[in-house]
């Protein structure tokens, strides 16, 4: 038993604190709080199928059924038989604790049974000495210590937390409740809906709008009006039976017909829907931006807070609870120092500082930049050749195809001859797959993997024929193998198989065996990918695009409308922006304008904030190919000297300034330090790198002129071997 004081108490007094008579009070006090209640609650939550899943068969991140266990056990506090509490309970008392042996102890102390001796030392013991790590640890990382610390209703007494405490509640300031309005209404720059679309679904979000509120109003045949006692407001058609039917807008005049939709929200749930688009408001502003107010909706103290809210304000206030944890949140971030935007050019200089290029290669930062790369799309040269090779000086082909094993990756087509990888979870969020595969009818167990082979003898086409097919079947995010060996396969055979022997009508069987056997084919285990079983609710939706949105937070710190749209598909910006919204206004992320020439705004962590202003100094060289997530490239941006995004091109930087820029495999070289700079060998790794993939590099223009005349062939010796004719420079590696 450890106990840490910050005052110095009577030894003696500390031996009788807890008896075998108050021993059950004490655990009942305070057991709930404790992160071992919180872990045994989650797991008898998982048990009873509480915590639920997307899919069966998808692995649900721990931080995710953390938080799920938590606001279950927060929910059903108030319970005074809720079945898991009382299971929890139980596997806490009899499977984890021995309480009769700890009374039997508690007593024998008590009785002098068991002596005591107090020792005071300048140093703490072996034992001790952890309690300092143990403090530390309490706050660098998340455990399963539930949100609220009190007692479940199972006690009579319950302490509300401190948001309902009007004596330990923050005050909000004006400006920020301004400022969130705007961003969570959608009025303020580069929030607001853009196309006819975007306003229906925002419509449809906001329930009803007072039509004072609604400056951009547009005639349309799913927007309806409704008015009732001198106020109006707007609202989508398809909601107009659910808000009559519920009694909220019962006496309400509509213009136009009213669709028949079912809807089971009730009037209180769509008043609260209404308010938490607002922060703070008074009684009296209630009653008039609601058609009604459905019965006890302002008595009740879990959904709205109540008192006075603002500074310098005494006036009583309602306001929705997670918006007012969102604006206290939302506060604290507006409270941090503001940053100066860098310029554009410097933003590689940040991608490759957050993304880890120069690392020391081992187990863990390779799942690190695994993880950072996870879900990127790019073809599969980049893939195999330059993305890990760019990070990790000492790279080599086993260490993907290992760590690939280990972490249990997959890989996923996402167009011609390009893959992703990631866990499939995330592939999952990449790639919706609407329809069966084309080659679905030859597995006979679509969950079973099989052989190339295996399905090929169960078409008559030709192998070549047939190969092709597979292959566009695996562009399409049909088909993928267990392993990165096809596709390493695929690349040296550019995925296409040579004839094999023919063989007549008359061969044996033997004979057809053994020519085919002799042809090439593709290895691995190869499967079905899941399709989707249906269209996803907006619910759902929303949660899987706040997932995406993490995947691009992890790989570059922050989020603007040119990186989202580089990613494409369903990373663009349109499908993420209202879920970076959400987790701006939940403090998961913070916005800003952080670099200049990119588009607002943009969305960065508070991890990455802290990153960005460290202004960390870059390695001497780096490099990365134009397809690298890293890369400039592709961004529209005002840079003249960047080439376009493709395979072929390169770039390398010398202390963080963009010194070498390579097009077409090496054709092209265009430098942007001196002949006679003194580090151009550092510079040149790029092109080492290049000549013992390609194992020749044709250099035929070195910045702008013949390569044949260029002053930089004396520094390109130095590091590979030159050779020319009347054409061309040819580079190979030492």
């Amino acid at each position: 038993m450890v106990i840490q004081l910050k005052s110095n108490p009577d030894p003696a007094l500390i031996t009788t604190l807890v008896t075998p008579e108050n021993l059950l009070a004490l655990l009942r006090k305070s057991l709930e709080g404790s992160g071992l209640f919180g872990a045994r609650f989650r797991e008898c939550a998982g048990r009873s199928l509480l915590i639920t899943r997307q899919r069966f068969n998808q692995r649900l991140p721990l931080w995710m059924s953390r938080l799920q266990a938590k606001k279950l056990m927060t929910a059903t506090a108030k319970y005074t038989d809720f079945p898991v509490l009382l299971e929890t309970w139980r596997t806490c008392l009899n499977d984890e604790f021995d309480l009769d042996a700890l009374s039997r102890m508690l007593g024998e102390l008590q009785s002098g049974e068991i002596s005591w001796t107090f020792v005071n030392t300048t140093t703490p013991s072996p034992f001790a000495s952890n309690i300092t790590f143990d403090q530390i640890n309490r706050y660098m990382y998340a455990d399963d210590t539930p949100e609220r610390r009190q007692p479940s209703a199972l006690d009579e007494d319950l302490i509300r937390s401190a948001i309902h405490d009007e004596s330990l509640r923050p005050k909000l300031l004006p400006e920020t409740v301004d400022e969130f309005l705007a961003k969570r209404q959608r009025t303020a720059k580069g929030y607001q809906p853009q196309t006819e679309e975007e306003w229906l679904e925002w419509l449809k979000e906001r329930v009803l709008i007072p039509e004072s509120e609604f400056v951009d109003a547009f005639e349309h045949v799913h927007v309806a009006r409704l008015t009732l006692g001198g106020r109006s407001w707007v609202t989508h058609r398809e909601l107009l039976s659910g808000l009559i039917q519920s009694g909220f807008c019962h006496d309400a005049e509509v213009s136009g017909p009213v669709p028949e939709v079912d809807d089971p929200r009730t009037a209180e749930q769509y008043a609260m829907e209404i308010l938490s688009f607002y922060g703070p408001l008074s009684e009296d502003h209630i009653k008039t931006l609601l058609p009604s107010v459905p019965d006890g909706l302002l008595e009740d103290r879990e959904q709205l807070i109540y008192g006075a809210l603002l500074k310098n304000d005494d006036t009583e206030l309602y306001c929705d609870t997670e918006n007012f944890e969102a604006l206290l949140r939302f506060q604290r971030a507006r409270q941090r120092p503001e940053v100066t935007a860098r310029p554009v050019t410097e933003l590689p200089v940040f991608l490759m500082a957050w993304q880890g290029f120069a690392r020391t290669l081992d187990d863990q930062t390779m799942i690190e930049v695994l993880e950072q790369l996870r879900g990127y799309a790019a073809p599969v040269s980049t893939w195999l050749d330059d993305l890990l090779a760019a990070r990790f000086t000492e790279f080599a082909d086993y260490h993907l195809d290992q760590a690939f094993t280990q972490q249990q990756l997959n890989w996923l087509g996402v167009a011609s001859e390009q893959i992703t990888i990631g866990y499939p979870e995330d592939l999952e969020l990449m790639h919706v797959l609407k329809e069966p595969a084309e080659l679905a009818t030859y597995f006979a167990d679509p969950n079973a993997r099989y052989g190339f082979f295996q399905i090929a003898d169960l078409t008559d086409e030709g192998l070549v024929a047939f190969s092709e097919r597979w292959w566009q079947s695996v562009w399409r995010g049909e088909l993928s193998a267990d392993s990165l060996a096809p596709i390493r396969q695929g690349q040296a055979r550019k995925f296409s198989l040579s004839e094999p022997a023919r063989t007549t009508h008359r061969a044996s069987h033997r004979e057809r065996r053994r020519a085919r056997s002799l042809a090439q084919g593709w290895s691995g285990n190869w499967s079905l990918n899941t399709v989707a079983e249906d269209v996803p609710d907006a619910l759902t939706e929303l949660e899987d695009n706040k997932e995406r949105a993490r995947l691009l937070l992890d790989r570059y710190g922050f989020v603007c409308r040119e990186l989202a749209n580089r990613e494409g598909g369903t990373m663009r910006w349109r499908n993420l922006f209202k879920a970076l919204r959400i987790m701006e206004l939940s403090g998961e992320v913070v916005t800003g304008y952080f670099f200049s020439e990119l588009s607002g705004p943009q969305f960065i962590t508070p991890r990455a904030l802290h990153h960005f202003q460290q202004n960390n100094t870059p390695n001497d060289y780096l490099w990365m190919s134009a397809l690298d997530p890293a890369s400039p490239c592709g961004m529209s941006l005002p840079w003249e000297a960047l080439p376009q995004r493709r395979a072929q091109n390169y770039l390398a930087f010398y202390k963080g300034e963009l010194a070498l820029i390579v097009e077409n495999s090496g054709k092209r070289l265009t430098f942007l330090l001196p002949a006679d700079h003194p580090e151009l060998d550092g510079l040149c790794a790029l092109l080492v790198h290049l000549a013992r993939r390609l194992k020749r590099l044709n250099v035929e223009t070195i910045n702008g002129q013949p390569a044949r005349q260029s002053p930089y062939l004396e520094p390109l010796g130095r590091v590979l071997t030159c050779s020319r004719d009347h054409k061309q420079v040819y580079l190979h590696a030492k």
